[in-house]
Order: structure tokens, then sequence, then C-alpha cells
């Protein structure tokens, strides 16, 4: 049997070590959502360089929330600037869904006469929803993630 004392070690000894197991669990979902916002700067400088490479066919790099394009064979086949931007971003936003936890894309134009356009990545995170996003973003951060946004210019 246990003694009194022991078991007032015991119990001293646990208090003690359930805040310092709240911090390391802290630690590692802001540890998470960290790698996920350098993986969102990654994957936003990957479609920067596609839509400088299809300058041209910037008005056809578009998506919506959820969407996933179609996958085009632009190396056997010719292919259009927007095939070729679709092409693009179906790979590019398979990549989103391997890289980013619960990942999702939305890109957009900025308006009809620029090619420029808008890219908000978002994931799942511990960390809150929409932290860090601009209140002049051009769209809703899905419920439940986090989201980043960029303008990109080709």
């Amino acid at each position: 049997m246990m003694s009194m004392g022991s078991g007032m070690a015991l119990l001293l000894s646990a208090l003690g070590i359930a805040p310092l197991m709240l911090s390391a669990v802290q630690a590692l979902r802001w540890e998470r959502d960290s790698l996920a916002q350098g993986q969102a700067v990654l994957l936003a400088q990957d479609l920067s360089h596609r839509l400088h490479l299809n300058a041209n066919g910037a008005r056809h790099y578009q998506l919506s929330w959820g969407q996933q394009p179609q996958a085009l064979n632009c190396r056997d086949a010719p292919c259009s600037r927007g095939d070729w931007a679709q092409a693009d971003l179906s790979q590019w936003r398979s990549y989103v869904g391997q890289v980013l936890p619960d990942g999702d894309a939305w890109v957009q134009g900025v308006d009809e006469s620029n090619p420029s356009r808008w890219l908000m990545l978002a994931w799942s995170s511990d960390a809150g929803r929409d932290a860090g996003l601009s209140p002049n973003a051009p769209t809703r951060c899905p419920d439940g993630k986090r989201c980043q946004v960029w303008v990109l210019i080709p």
C-alpha cells in the first residue's frame, strides 16, 4: 500500500507535469501551422512562376474554393494559352492538397483590364481562422481554416 506522503508526492508531480504537457501540445500546434505557412509561400511562388511563364494566358488562371481543374496533357499535344493555364492549375492544385493540411486555393483576376491574380491559400489550423488575413481580402476564408493572400503579377 502507498503511504500518504508518496501519494501526495505523486499528485504534486502530476500537477507539475500537466502544464508542461499542455505547453508541448500547444507548441506542436503552432509548429504545424508555421510549417503550413512556409509551404503556402512556396506554393504561391510556384504559381507566380507559372503565371509569369504563361503571361499571355493569365486571365485563364482562375479557381474557386474546392475546385479541382481537369488535367490536360500539354506535353504531347499542342495547347492554347488557356489549355496551358488549365494544365498548370490542375497540377498546382493537386500539390496544394498534398502539401497543406486540408489545403484549398482560390485564384481570381484583380480586374478585367489587369492580368494580375488574387491568390488565397487555406488550410486547417488550430491557430485560428484567417489569423493574419487582411481585412481587404478579396473573398472570405473558408470556415475553420487559416488563409494567406497574395497578388500575383505576371
